[in-house]
């Protein structure tokens, strides 16, 4: 499994794909067409809400969620966020 481990804290970007546009707002590009994009909180709980996929873009949302470790899976790929 080809696995990507990025972490994200503040503005540094370990990703190039990933691109945070405000606090809690990042925008991960070159999203593969029917890739399966999820998004876990570190206790194993999916957030549903927090993404919106349009063209080869997948916004992230995490304003309304606590600070704290993500999960975002993106068909094998795994990055990990920090807010």
């Amino acid at each position: 499994v080809d696995m990507l481990n990025s972490s994200l804290s503040g503005n540094r970007f370990d990703d190039p794909l990933l691109v945070t546009i405000a606090e809690g707002i990042y925008v991960l590009q070159a999203v593969p067409q029917n890739a399966m994009v999820d998004l876990y909180h570190v206790n194993g709980n999916k957030l549903t809400n927090a993404i919106k996929i349009t063209g080869n873009q997948a916004k992230i949302d995490l304003t309304s969620y606590p600070k704290g470790l993500y999960v975002l899976r993106v068909d094998q790929k795994v990055l990990k966020l920090v807010k």
